[in-house]
């Protein structure tokens, strides 16, 4: 994180107003949830991901508003000319995205039940028939009072293009992605959505502020064609990861506000099937990306005087 917050200051996504001003607040509320001078990594990121995405709790600081952390990139972005993405679960897919009657339809017409998980009987039979009837992807409308994205949160989508999908298009995409908390036995959806709607939503590139607890994000790319894309972030290639490339650049990312269901009416789906294995678990675990990172500012200790200088 620190790593990240720094590379969001040097390459001029944010400027050092804002990022102090985040500080201030995180480490004050992090006090105020828990014991003042306790240092406990967990939940000073829980404190974080609540400074940027959740109100203020009653009796802190009484009397101040609580300033939007979120889309604070300053760099702005031109609207993609091409369909953008979205993953979700299937779980999240089901019961709060699709239309109820749309999902009736599809359970109507395609198979008995709608899967969420690889634990669920007849489930591979399932997972077949879905692949078999989304392959030129099944337009449905989206349930009522929903929103593609994080309620109170933000929109992650990448350009349709940019992604390459093949005969494992769960694993492909979870690792393209750079979705590290996407396990083996998920399954996943696409929604693919048109670029006017995230125009309506102020699509930014991601900082550091944006990302909070996702553990695979980074700011700065490894290749010059990438970072020289100021107005689009980078996911990390999972797969290049775990196998220690020196380039582990994924595809193009960029954050909006969550879109409503009113607003977006319907959307095209592809199902992507079931993730056949996890990531993060050995050598390509938080420590060995903490050390990727790491490596851009020497040691440690140099990047502490950095963040105590700010």
């Amino acid at each position: 994180m620190a790593c990240n917050l720094l590379h969001s200051l040097d390459d001029g996504l944010v400027d050092k107003a804002t990022v102090q001003e985040l500080l201030d607040w995180w480490f004050a509320l992090y006090d105020f949830l828990y014991a003042p001078g306790l240092t406990d990594v967990e939940k000073l990121l829980d404190a974080l991901d609540k400074t940027v995405f959740e109100r203020k709790p009653p009796g802190f600081r009484k009397g101040q508003s609580k300033p939007n952390f979120r889309l604070r990139c300053k760099l702005k972005a031109r609207t993609p000319n091409n369909n953008v993405t979205n993953i979700s679960t299937m779980l999240i897919f089901r019961e709060h995205i699709i239309h109820e009657e749309d999902y009736k339809k599809l359970i109507g017409c395609h198979i008995p039940s709608l899967p969420m998980d690889v634990n669920e009987p007849g489930i591979q039979h399932a997972i077949h028939q879905l692949k078999a009837c989304t392959v030129g992807k099944l337009r449905c409308r989206l349930r009522p009072n929903s929103t593609l994205g994080r309620s109170g949160g933000l929109l992650w989508f990448t350009e349709e293009r940019s992604l390459q999908i093949g005969k494992d298009s769960a694993n492909e995409v979870r690792d393209q992605l750079g979705l590290v908390d996407r396990k083996k036995g998920e399954l996943l959806v696409m929604s693919v959505i048109s670029p006017h709607h995230v125009k309506r939503a102020g699509g930014l590139r991601p900082s550091f502020m944006d990302a909070t607890l996702h553990t695979r994000f980074r700011v700065h790319s490894d290749t010059k064609k990438n970072n020289g894309r100021k107005t689009w972030g980078h996911t990390v290639n999972l797969e290049k990861f775990a196998d220690n490339r020196s380039h582990i650049d994924g595809v193009c990312e960029r954050v909006c506000r969550p879109l409503a269901a009113s607003n977006v009416g319907t959307v095209d789906f592809l199902f992507l099937g079931d993730v056949q294995s996890t990531r993060g678990k050995n050598g390509d675990d938080d420590t060995a990306f903490s050390q990727r990172l790491l490596q851009y500012y020497g040691d440690k200790k140099t990047l502490k005087k950095r963040i105590t200088n700010l």
